[in-house]
């Protein structure tokens, strides 16, 4: 359960306040106004809590409130604390400053909670601190029976008569007038007290003071002024005193079951709680009746013994029986009318107020009429076509019309007309119904269309004739005489003869329309499966997650105060329009939800059928569930609650409590820290949220989830705030928040000049690090460059060079001779190749092996290198033939240089292996011609070394333009 409560606890749903008077003479009741059925049925949530619950109390004798929220018992056994939900107790063994535990009397006076004992004196606790005061102090006698507090001063009844506490001094007062036990105080509206001791009252007003006596004696168990200025004094037995005008009158009750009144209490509605002392709990609209006697009627099947009555600042009265117990009883924002006030059945179909101000309600059994504070019934029997009435609505005139699974009903002068198929309608049955300002009557199907009644004819709309769909779920006549009709399938709009459609294609949140709503400011709130939409000035607004809508919209009312209120499948909910409009989310980012705690029979509000909530002339709001008529009054329900007030209780550092003060400096080594805090609200304690943050630490509000503390480790100098807030059922945050604010010292080396020198020599030392590692960062950057740029040029010159020879390869020496070619048609230039090839190399290579043939190729081309220009380039063609490219050189220069060239080969044979082997080297020159490209420059040396080969050898011959070539020798 959401309570750790009684198991008892109960909802008193319908408190039945009949008026019962008791007096000497007494009238006839009086049957029920208009509006009085209404006022017969309060509702009330009753939570018990007794010693399975952890308040072991014996007779309760005193409540109260502090402002930090908490409720405050006064018992045989000792002093509880209540938040809501645990009992705290305080008594002798854990509470030095409490010597007796009988506690007879509680009030609180801003942070002081003053408390009276039996024998023990009077207590204060402030600030989680309790302070004794006995005679020692000045206190008349330990034995305090009550207390009051008028105008800042303290006044305390005791055993052996009063006296004031202020400025924290005692003063024995009236010890000439009261003498006895002070047995009751209460302050009076003017600012004077009243005084009762046995048999005798007392009334001081500054220094008038005057006196009253009991002619019945006895002691006075309660002084009560009412708001009419008289003043009742409770006795026990069977008599009652009233002070009026300043004559004493005795009243004498006749006595019943419930017993004559032990307490009473003006709640914050007006109304006036009686607590009798023989079990049974009263409440009545006033104090006095017709004759200024005492209304005193039984309001509860509870069977306690009052003794105590007291109302918190969030409105619930709570009421202290001689045996333990601690009742509540919680006001709920609905009332609801249901079978047992009258109503044919639970089931609500759809509620309408007509032009004069009776109720009308539709439901599976019939008609229902609430008029004069009687219900009446209206059924098959008396005349409607079936008892399923389904729609209501009336118009101007005194007629009445009725929806109903068997068709249209007229209910005039208590008589029924009844319309079916067989008179013109699509189909009997009918959920929507209302008569516009031109009398025409509209009745909405369920599957087959609209049917308008003019003039006794009817006319059918539906799709194709105006409608987005034929499931009739709304219609509506907004203040500009335009006609809406919502559907399954859109929202039609029919203005000045024509039709307009609404989906989700063109603005609404959902085609599927269910109800709609017209504030007075013309805004149409139209309700849908995926939220609300609103229509102002021709354009859509679509509302849903973001503003906390999140289930189907069934219901939609705009209040006077400016909330609006929707049910559906999960209950009943509002919203401020004004958060709305400006499109600003509700705090908490939530809707104001109302549930089965606050009074509504059941969470299911969506019922197919119209009208299903309707906002009363009165203000009240009307909504039709499953489980009877919820009704609510929105001027009685202004807003969300406040936020519960919040406090810091406890600071802990390393485990040891620091008391006093707010601005606390705490030494060096102070790194364990724990709050202990409170956010105490007694109206629904299982919904109080908690945020804190630790200023200096958190970056953000944490959520307490229910915890009660905060622990941090480790935390270093400084200073710091430590901040609570709490909200309640969504409402707003506390503001300003619960504070604590503290600094904490440092050691030496957490000191800033400590912390800037050692940070200057980590600097340093950093610097030389990084200065360090830089140059050799930059070494071994240099080096890695150097071995990629020398294994950069070695995959270079593997790629172009030939791996014996170490000349270009064939392929770079083609692409070597393809770049002059370009060059020297671009710049004009001449250039000749040559084609070298060994003589007789095979005879080599078969005469002394490869290795030998290896060694003369290394050693020619080592010649022919040595005898060419730097810009020459030399490459192997392919085995023993090379390749010769001499840029700038005509083809007698190049003659002329290769002679020279196979005169350095043929000069000394090549040594190897002790072996002389006589090498000789053929050439064929050729000059670039124009047009010439690189394969028909190397065919014309071709041709010319073939020339050389085939004359024998060791020779130069170069390709002329004549047919033949001409040796040279």
């Amino acid at each position: 359960m959401g309570l750790d409560l009684y198991c008892c606890r109960a909802t008193i749903a319908h408190l039945f306040l009949t008026g019962v008077v008791i007096l000497l003479c007494f009238g006839a009741e009086s049957p029920l106004s208009g509006a009085a059925l209404l006022e017969s049925v309060s509702q009330y949530r009753h939570d018990v809590w007794d010693e399975s619950n952890g308040l072991t109390a014996g007779a309760i004798h005193a409540i109260s409130q502090t402002r930090d929220g908490y409720l405050w018992i006064g018992s045989d056994h000792g002093l509880y604390r209540f938040d809501g939900l645990h009992f705290t107790r305080f008594y002798r063994r854990n509470t030095p400053e409490l010597r007796d535990h009988s506690i007879e009397a509680l009030i609180a006076d801003g942070p002081n909670l003053w408390i009276g004992t039996g024998v023990g004196g009077l207590v204060r606790y402030r600030d989680g601190t309790f302070r004794r005061y006995g005679r020692k102090e000045g206190l008349l006698d330990d034995h305090v029976v009550s207390l009051q507090l008028v105008g800042g001063t303290l006044w305390i009844g005791t055993a052996s008569g009063v006296v004031t506490f202020d400025h924290g001094r005692f003063t024995h007062v009236l010890d000439s007038t009261v003498r006895g036990e002070v047995t009751a105080l209460m302050k009076d509206p003017k600012g004077g007290i009243w005084i009762a001791e046995p048999g005798h009252i007392v009334h001081a007003t500054g220094a008038k003071v005057a006196e009253y006596t009991l002619a019945k004696g006895g002691q006075v168990d309660f002084i009560y002024p009412d708001a009419a200025g008289d003043v009742w004094l409770g006795l026990g037995g069977d008599y009652l005193y009233r002070i009026g005008n300043g004559a004493l009158q005795l009243q004498q009750v006749r006595r019943r079951n419930d017993g004559l009144p032990a307490a009473l209490l003006h709640d914050r509605r007006g109304r006036v709680w009686i607590a009798t002392g023989e079990g049974g709990l009263s409440q009545s609209s006033s104090v006095m009746g017709p004759r200024r006697q005492i209304i005193h009627s039984r309001a509860s099947s509870v069977d306690d013994s009052f003794a105590v009555l007291f109302g918190d600042r969030e409105g619930s009265v709570w009421a202290g029986t001689r045996d333990g117990k601690l009742h509540r009883f919680r006001e709920m924002a609905f009332t609801l009318l249901t079978s047992r006030e009258g109503l044919n059945s639970d089931y609500i179909y759809c509620v309408y107020e007509d032009n004069r101000g009776v109720m009308w309600v539709g439901t599976p059994e019939g008609l229902n009429r609430i008029k004069d504070g009687r219900i009446s019934h209206f059924t098959t029997r008396d005349g409607l076509p079936h008892n399923h009435v389904m729609a209501i609505w009336g118009g101007k005139s005194e007629t009445l019309w009725l929806g109903t699974s068997g068709g249209l009903s007229q209910f005039t002068n208590g008589r029924f007309r009844n319309f079916s198929t067989k008179d013109g309608l699509s189909g009997n049955n009918i959920r929507v119904v209302i008569v516009d300002r031109n009398g025409t009557v509209w009745a909405g199907t369920d599957r087959v269309g609209l049917d308008a009644l003019t003039a006794g004819h009817w006319r059918h709309y539906g799709i194709g004739t105006g409608l987005a769909g034929n499931s009739i779920r709304e219609i509506h006549e907004d203040a500009r005489g335009v006609l809406w009709v919502g559907t399954g399938r859109g929202l039609s709009k029919f203005e000045n003869g024509a039709s307009t459609i609404y989906t989700s294609q063109n603005g609404l949140a959902n085609s599927s329309t269910t109800v709609l709503d017209e504030d007075e400011r013309h805004s149409l709130w139209i309700g849908t499966p995926a939220g609300l939409t609103r229509y102002h000035d021709g354009i859509l607004t679509n509302f849903g997650a973001r503003f906390g809508i999140t289930s189907p919209v069934e219901q939609v009312l705009v209040d006077r105060q400016g909330w609006i209120w929707m049910a559906g499948e999960d209950g009943i909910s509002r919203v401020r329009r004004s958060d709305l409009e400006t499109g600003a989310p509700p705090i908490g980012g939530q809707l104001e939800a109302f549930g089965l705690g606050d009074g509504l029979g059941t969470l299911e509000c969506s019922v197919s059928t119209h009208p299903l909530a309707i906002r009363a002339r009165d203000g009240r709001l009307w909504f039709a569930t499953p489980k009877g008529l919820a009704i609510v009054d929105p001027a009685l329900w202004p807003g969300k609650p406040a936020p519960p007030p919040v406090h810091i209780e406890q600071f802990f550092i390393n485990d040891h409590e620091v008391r006093g003060g707010n601005a606390h400096q705490l030494e060096a080594g102070s790194t364990k820290i724990r709050f202990q805090f409170a956010a105490v609200s007694l109206l629904d304690a299982a919904k109080v949220r908690v945020r804190y943050k630790l200023e200096g630490v958190d970056s953000a509000w944490v959520e307490a989830d229910g915890r009660q503390s905060a622990s941090y480790d480790r935390v270093g100098p400084g200073n710091f705030r430590f901040r609570v807030i709490a909200s309640t059922s969504g409402g707003p945050w506390s503001d300003p928040s619960a504070e604590l604010s503290f600094h904490i010292a440092a050691y030496f080396y957490q000191t800033w000049w400590f912390v800037a020198a050692a940070a200057g020599l980590l600097a340093c030392a950093v610097r030389l690090l990084w200065s360090h590692r830089m140059r050799s960062l930059l070494t071994r950057q240099r080096e890695l460059e150097l071995a990629v740029a020398e294994r950069t040029e070695a995959l270079r010159v593997q790629a172009t060079h030939d791996g014996l020879t170490g000349v270009l390869n064939r392929s770079a020496i083609l692409e070597t001779l393809g770049q002059e070619i370009l060059r020297c048609q671009r710049e004009s230039g001449i250039l000749t190749i040559v084609l070298a090839d060994l003589d007789y190399f095979k005879r080599v290579n078969d005469t002394h092996g490869h290795l030998v043939g290896d060694a003369v190729l290394l050693e020619s081309v080592t010649r022919i290198a040595g005898a060419i220009r730097p810009y020459d380039a030399l490459g192997r063609y392919g085995g023993e033939e090379f390749l010769l490219i001499l840029p700038g050189c005509d083809l007698d220069a190049a003659k002329a240089r290769i002679e020279e060239v196979r005169d350095m080969i043929r000069s000394s044979p090549v040594q190897f292996g002790g072996a002389a082997i006589p090498v000789t080297c053929s050439f064929g020159v050729a000059a670039l011609q124009p047009g010439s490209t690189p394969g028909s420059l190397i065919q014309m040396a071709d041709q010319a070394l073939y020339l050389a080969k085939r004359s024998g050898g060791d020779r130069v011959c170069r390709w002329s333009d004549s047919k033949e070539a001409a040796m040279v020798e």
